[in-house]
């Protein structure tokens, strides 16, 4: 598949708002974009010394990417991107709770260069309004997990 909203195969994604689409597959320790923009060996959070990143560094670069370009808008007051430098920080942690099911706990900071604190804080709220992972179950975030074709992907 790729990204060309006049192919028939993303005609239905395009119509239905779908600015973008990537497909990544991890088989045997090592996962890879169906682009090929990321190919990389995984590690493992359990021993996370292995050399490869994990789960979490790709999550946290993921997570950093996303609120960066929602904050970059958000500091040039809606355009695409904007011209004010702005940096995000974050950090993933992988948890688990009390019945052995693993959790995520991701903590991001917005920083502006040359803005009052205040303007920070704003530029970091609306950031947050526009990236699709903002404010705790927010429809505009969901995750499917169904069992796959006994087939390798195409």
């Amino acid at each position: 598949m790729t990204d060309n909203p006049g192919n028939p195969e993303n005609r239905e994604e395009a119509e239905s708002g779908t600015v973008h689409r990537a497909v990544a597959t991890a088989e045997g320790g090592h996962v890879r974009t169906e682009d090929g923009a990321v190919s990389s060996a995984l590690g493992s959070p359990l021993n996370p010394s292995q050399g490869a990143p994990t789960p979490e560094n790709l999550l946290a670069a993921g997570f950093a990417a996303c609120l960066h370009h929602a904050a970059a808008e958000a500091a040039a007051g809606g355009d695409d991107e904007g011209d004010r430098p702005v940096r995000v920080r974050t950090t993933v942690g992988l948890d688990r709770d009390d019945d052995g099911r693993y959790a995520l706990d991701v903590r991001a900071t917005v920083f502006a260069e040359g803005m009052s604190e205040d303007q920070q804080e704003a530029i970091a709220r609306e950031a947050n309004g526009i990236w699709p992972f903002g404010g705790e179950h927010d429809p505009r975030f969901t995750v499917s997990v169904s069992p796959g074709e006994n087939k390798p992907p195409g």
